[in-house]
């Protein structure tokens, strides 16, 4: 047990400096040895726990996630709302963090075009539209499912690269708006449906206690 203790211990020490040195240094300019130094790690650790320095920030974007999803579970008015409206409010919490920090955008321009980083999010994705279609039994063929969800990931993805290089001039809220309004449109929702749901996912996140929900540091 206490083998375990001194490894979480460890790992933990490696996410903390690697998340200090990207949001001031950003994750290009950072190298391995830095995030050794700065953890006052082995650089050996670091392999042996992560491998690479594409497997931290996986690692940090896994934890980010999770501490939304629980943020907006433990919502007192969540065991009534849809489970869409409750999806969509984690996405604008995920994007309205990233894109409103500008250390968070860097970092997060730096990473989205990692194949890791790109997977892990479309099957966050993916898990999320098997959850819903089980309530809501929109979509019949589970290759549909997936289907739908690589098109968001790959639609978000081509959308943030154009507002990123400044070649579609969006405000921060409606581009989030716009990210995430796609996901009941493929579920097929109208457009007066779809903007309902825009609607109930910010009073959603607008409820949740945002100060401890942090991409980084």
């Amino acid at each position: 047990m206490g083998r375990y203790k001194k490894g979480l211990k460890t790992k933990n020490k490696i996410v903390q400096a690697s998340k200090s040195l990207f949001y001031f240094n950003s994750y290009r300019k950072t190298t391995v040895q830095g995030i050794a130094d700065l953890a006052d790690v082995n650089l050996g650790l670091i392999s042996y726990y992560f491998k690479s320095k594409d497997n931290i920030a996986k690692s940090i974007f896994i934890g980010f996630l999770k501490e939304i999803e629980q943020e907006v579970k433990s919502l007192p008015e969540s065991k009534n709302k849809d489970l869409m409206a409750l999806y969509m409010a984690k996405e604008r919490i995920f994007f309205e963090i990233i894109l409103k920090n500008d250390n968070y955008q860097r970092f997060y321009k730096e990473i989205i075009n990692s194949n890791m980083i790109f997977t892990l999010l479309e099957d966050y994705v993916e898990r999320n539209y098997t959850i819903i279609n089980n309530h809501i039994n929109k979509i019949e063929n589970e290759n549909l499912i997936k289907s739908f969800s690589a098109l968001e990931i790959g639609g978000r993805y081509n959308i943030l690269r154009k507002y990123f290089k400044n070649t579609i001039d969006l405000d921060v809220d409606m581009l989030i708006n716009i990210l995430i309004g796609c996901t009941p449109r493929l579920f097929g929702y109208s457009n007066e449906r779809v903007n309902s749901y825009i609607s109930e996912s910010k009073e959603i996140a607008d409820s949740v206690d945002k100060r401890n929900l942090k991409l980084l540091i």
